[in-house]
């Protein structure tokens, strides 16, 4: 979650880089499910997902102007207040995880 929120943020103007930064979302996650001996199938955090997840999450951006639709998750509201409150924390632990699960 702290790696997508701050994704999100650090790539949201950029659409070039929002279609990298889900690759890698997808593509780390999917590691790290194979790393804890997670079954990963295609469907498993596969870009598509990752797409979702991102345009979820728009619908609580404070800048944004889209709705809440009812697709959104309640992690979602949780870790973006969290991020507005301390986007430092969360950019760390997004860090952490880079670093724990870095790709070849």
């Amino acid at each position: 979650q702290a790696l997508l929120v701050s994704e999100y943020f650090y790539y949201k103007n950029s659409l070039e880089g929002e279609r990298h930064s889900n690759l890698f979302i997808s593509k780390l996650l999917r590691k790290r499910g194979l790393m804890l001996g997670i079954s990963v199938g295609e469907k498993y955090r596969n870009l598509r997902g990752i797409e979702m997840q991102r345009e979820n999450l728009s619908h609580f951006d404070r800048e944004s102007r889209k709705k809440i639709t009812g697709h959104e998750s309640k992690w979602m509201q949780s870790i973006m207040d969290e991020y507005y409150t301390n986007p430092e924390a969360l950019k760390r632990e997004a860090y952490e995880m880079i670093k724990k699960y870095a790709l070849d």
